[in-house]
């Protein structure tokens, strides 16, 4: 999905949730945060606790932008910027 660079001047969650559920990507998020479990073996006590699954990536073009904190407490969600991309 590809947007403009409105985005970047997000500051708060709440407009975060709005933007993925906008564009259709809050049920991977709901996903995310059903599939949380408990980590089997020693794992658990080696501050592995918990295994979630990945969800939307979210890709920034300007350095220090605003949006890295509107999606940090999105469960699931990663926020990167397009020069720091390795694939």
């Amino acid at each position: 999905m590809v947007v403009d660079n409105s985005i970047e001047n997000y500051e708060k969650t709440k407009e975060a949730i709005e933007f993925l559920k906008r564009f259709g990507a809050y049920e991977d998020v709901k996903k995310v945060t059903d599939t949380k479990t408990i980590r089997a073996g020693i794992g658990k006590l080696r501050n592995k606790r918990y295994r979630t699954r990945k969800g939307p990536l979210v890709v920034y073009g300007t350095e220090n932008a605003k949006l890295t904190k509107a999606f940090r407490n999105v469960p699931g969600v990663e926020t990167v910027n397009v020069h720091r991309l390795n694939l």
